[in-house]
């Protein structure tokens, strides 16, 4: 008779539904170093499921030329800044991120947790630096009397249609930037005068929105071509 009854509450059942990642307590993910070693690496951010390149893009553009810069970002939760932590792989499950308003420049510290590190980008499990970033950025919608910020929309995520690498440098840095579109270089020395700037400065080549998309005038960028630079101009963002 119990097993007539199981079967008939087994054909009652019409779904399972069920956490996926499971639910776990106590750490997100049990690695909380903000980065592996002395300081941060342009490899540790990755973009995959959220439209933020520009945000990526300009973090790794930073990372590049000034890890130092954003090694002091950090602090932890004692106030104690993590730039000057004097031993590699320095960890903690919160941590304390200052970034600054891309139109005042004004600087704002935020709270990041492990707790919510991506499932999918960077490296899930791995350092956590630039979630922590993104986590603080994306805060800035939180923020009252400050305006828009560019890319993140009012309930805290990012705009899939909106952001530059502008914004993020700014962001990251407290300094204003600058944006150059490919038409507008008097010649090909101008363009790559502007690019070899990177090892001093952060500089990121992308794309641009419909509106901005315009043609090049030959024979500025012709060897280009094959490459999209003649049929659609691309910005450039640097700090100035």
């Amino acid at each position: 008779m119990l097993i007539v009854s199981a079967l008939i509450v087994l054909t009652r059942i019409l779904q399972v539904v069920s956490l996926d990642p499971p639910l776990t307590f106590g750490q997100h993910y049990p690695y909380t170093a903000l980065w592996n070693g002395t300081q941060p690496e342009l490899t540790d951010p990755r973009q995959k499921d959220i439209l933020d390149c520009w945000f990526a893009a300009a973090s790794i553009a930073t990372v590049y030329v000034s890890p130092e810069s954003i090694k002091h970002l950090f602090y932890f939760p004692n106030g104690t800044s993590m730039g000057d932590f004097p031993y590699p792989n320095p960890s903690s499950d919160n941590v304390t991120v200052t970034l600054f308003h891309p139109t005042t420049y004004q600087p704002y510290n935020f709270t990041a947790s492990i707790m919510s590190e991506s499932w999918s980008e960077d490296h899930p499990g791995g350092c956590w630096w630039n979630s922590a970033l993104t986590q603080a950025a994306l805060q800035f919608s939180a923020v009252n009397g400050t305006g828009v910020v560019p890319g993140i929309l009012a309930n805290g995520s990012f705009d899939n249609g909106g952001g530059s690498a502008s914004t993020g440098m700014t962001i990251f840095t407290g300094l204003p930037s600058a944006t150059e579109y490919a038409q507008n270089y008097a010649s090909l020395d101008d363009f790559f005068n502007d690019l070899s700037k990177s090892p001093h400065t952060p500089v990121v080549v992308g794309t641009v929105d419909d509106s901005n998309i315009t043609k090049t005038v030959p024979p500025l960028l012709w060897e280009w071509d094959e490459d999209g630079l003649f049929e659609e101009s691309l910005g450039f963002d640097r700090l100035s």
